[in-house]
Order: structure tokens, then sequence, then C-alpha cells
């Protein structure tokens, strides 16, 4: 007959004490594991923001550069280029002289600044939070403005009449009259140092000179009143493009063409004539015109574009 085996306490004490001890462990750990971030037990480091490395630079205008402005409404062109600095919620401020013109909370960050006066600047621009702390700060820039209306004895600057100096330019200048109605004088487009950004905001084409009053030359029998269609007209120039806008106000848009036939529909032609001179007395285009005209579409189905007739005369694309 098998004897029977007694088991006693003592026997399962080993078991029970890794037990305890495992259980005090998970409630011992528990706690401290919640209040530690996720990366700390696999060996990640946590990137905060205030280790990220923010820098601005401005790249215009350059150090040390000489402007030499002949009208009062030229500018200097600014451009600031950043890192890291587009998806936090911190401002760049510009300033000159110490002195704040102008800030930005989103790229592009680029402005257009009107001395107003000669002089010599320093600018420089800084990164800031909500509470206006200094993150970081741009490299100083040192530049020169120079008015070619002064004086030799002073160093005050004689004011600028601009409506003096377009009477000037128009005295002495010859242009064709049936392109000045209703206004009877040419429209000045003035040279920009910057091109302007083409967002859809107007306010930054306000300092060039602009026209509303639209005389129509194409159907004129469709035409009743400004309610119809109206519009504003902007433009300027650089030493590699013309730049222009028109804000166009239309109560029925109608556009159903494309190609070279959308100007048929709700379109605008715009004509450079390169042959103006020898041309005053001819009211239609003629072989060294260039015409582009562009539709804004239907806003459903055809897209907006942009057609170009070359003059016959044109020389050799490419050439």
């Amino acid at each position: 007959m098998r004897k029977k085996r007694e088991i006693f306490l003592l026997d399962k004490f080993p078991y029970i004490l890794f037990g305890i001890i495992l259980i005090f462990s998970l409630i011992v750990f528990l706690p401290i594991r919640s209040c530690m971030p996720l990366n700390f037990f696999s060996g990640a480091q946590e990137e905060t923001e205030n280790e990220l490395e923010y820098s601005i630079f401005i790249s215009s205008p350059t150090n040390n550069k000489i402007f030499s402005f002949i009208n009062q409404n030229e500018t200097v062109p600014v451009e600031i280029k950043a890192k890291e600095v587009e998806n936090t919620d911190y401002t760049i401020k510009l300033l000159i002289n110490d002195n704040e013109i102008k800030s930005f909370t989103s790229p592009p960050y680029e402005y257009n600044w009107n001395p107003g006066s000669s002089g010599e600047y320093e600018m420089i621009a800084q990164l800031v939070d909500v509470n206006g702390n200094i993150i970081s700060s741009s490299n100083k820039v040192s530049f020169t403005v120079e008015y070619e209306f002064e004086t030799a004895e002073e160093d005050t600057i004689i004011s600028i009449d601009v409506e003096e100096k377009k009477a000037k330019i128009l005295s002495q200048s010859i242009f064709r009259s049936q392109n000045t109605i209703p206004t009877g004088v040419p429209l000045f487009s003035y040279k920009c140092y910057i091109p302007p950004v083409i967002d859809g905001v107007f306010q930054e084409w306000d300092r060039f000179e602009s026209f509303t009053a639209f005389e129509p030359t194409v159907k004129k029998e469709n035409y009743t009143t400004h309610t119809d269609i109206s519009g504003t007209f902007y433009s300027c120039w650089d030493d590699d493009n013309f730049y222009f806008v028109v804000q166009v106000v239309d109560d029925v848009p109608n556009q159903k063409y494309t190609g070279n036939q959308l100007n048929k529909g709700d379109s605008i032609t715009i004509v450079f004539d390169t042959e103006l001179e020898e041309d005053m007395q001819i009211p239609f285009y003629s072989s060294d015109d260039y015409q582009i005209d562009f539709s804004p579409g239907n806003f459903s189905d055809i897209f907006a574009e942009s057609f170009m007739k070359w003059p016959s005369s044109a020389p050799p694309r490419g050439v």
C-alpha cells in the first residue's frame, strides 16, 4: 500500500515568496512607468521645441549695397530666409535702425521698403515668441540709399513732384491718343525692384498707378454701364518682366470658348506694339503687334488659360 504524501505550507514557501515579489514589483513599476515618456525605455531621445535649431537670414539687401534712386516711389527689396520657423507660432520682426517696420507670421518673408530719404541704414530680423522673447536673430545688413535729386550745398532732399516729372515726359513724347481714352493721357508703369507676389491680394499694388475708367472698343453695343462690367488695372516692370493685375467685376460672367477663340467670351487682351511710332495713325492691329488673350474660364469645366498671337514680322522663336 502506497504511503500518502503530506504537503505542508513550508513546501510551497519558495513559490509563495516569488509570487509576492512579482506582485510587489508590478505595484511599484506601473505608477513609475506611467510617469515616464514612451521613449524612455526604448533609448530614443525626445526632441523638444527648445532643442530645435531656428535660424533666420537676410538675403536681400546684401551688405554694404548702395541704392541709387531717382524718385521716391522706388523701394528696397527685402527677403528673409528662415529655417524651422514655418510651423511655429513665432513672429519674424524686421527692424531698421532699431525701429520695427514690418512683422511676418507666415512665408513668404518678403517686403518692399520705401526709405523716403537718403541715409545709411542697418537692418536686422528677429524671431520672437508670443511673449516677445527673442529666440533668434539674423545677420546685420548695412546699406545706403541715395536719391539723385539732392542739393550740392545741403544734405536735404528736394521733394520730387511726380506729376511734374510725368508732365515733362509727356511734353517730350509722342503717343497715340486713341490709346488714352477716356483720360487723355497715357498710364505710367513704374519700375519695381522685387517681383510682386502673385497671391490674389491687391494691396501690394496700391503704390503703382492704376485706372478704372474703361472704354469699350469691341462690341460696344453690348455695354450698358459700369454695372455691366468694371475693373481696376495695375502694372509695373523690371529688367526681366512686365507685371500686371486686373480686378474685374462682371455681373454675368460668360465664357464658353478656349484656345484661339477665347477672346469671343469674357477675357482680357493685352497688346504690345513693337513699332508704335510707325503705327500712330493705324487704328487696328498690325504685323508687329504681340497680342495675349487671358481667360478666367467659366469656373466649372473650362479652366483659366491664355493664348498668344505672334506677329508675322516677329523673329523666329529661340533665335
